[in-house]
């Protein structure tokens, strides 16, 4: 009788531990359902040698992100990369900039937020200029 009700309990403890072990495959929802607002800086902002870019944003969703990334783009090059690793339906973004170019350039800002660990996000870009 008891060697019976040890196998059962320890049966139940195994088959509980892989359900909960098991890995989620699914996204806890789509990029459709984030609302990004970016609120500064205002799209085609100029700047020139040594001005600073404030960048604020915020991300929110019914369900839980896993952060955001932060880039700043003249062409493919990158000038500027953030990032914040949070958990939370509502992300404040706030992250700054300190212009180094000194010649005329169009740059695109542009705001990742992640949804899971298997890299999907959501992007929102946003022009802004350099000014010599």
């Amino acid at each position: 009788m008891k060697i019976t009700t040890l196998n059962i309990i320890t049966t139940a403890v195994l088959i509980l531990t892989c359900i909960a072990c098991k890995k989620e495959t699914t996204t806890p929802g789509t990029t459709e359902e984030i609302s990004i607002t970016i609120t500064s800086p205002k799209e085609n902002d100029s700047y020139k040698p040594g001005d600073t870019v404030h960048i604020h944003a915020t991300a929110q969703a019914q369900y839980q992100l896993h952060g955001y990334i932060v880039r700043i783009y003249y062409g493919d090059s990158v000038l500027f990369d953030a990032e914040g690793h949070t958990h939370s339906n509502q992300l404040n973004i706030d992250e700054s900039w300190v212009n180094s170019l000194n010649m005329a350039a169009e740059l695109q800002l542009e705001i990742s937020t992640v949804i899971d660990h298997e890299g999907n996000a959501k992007k929102v870009k946003r022009p802004l200029k350099s000014q010599p």
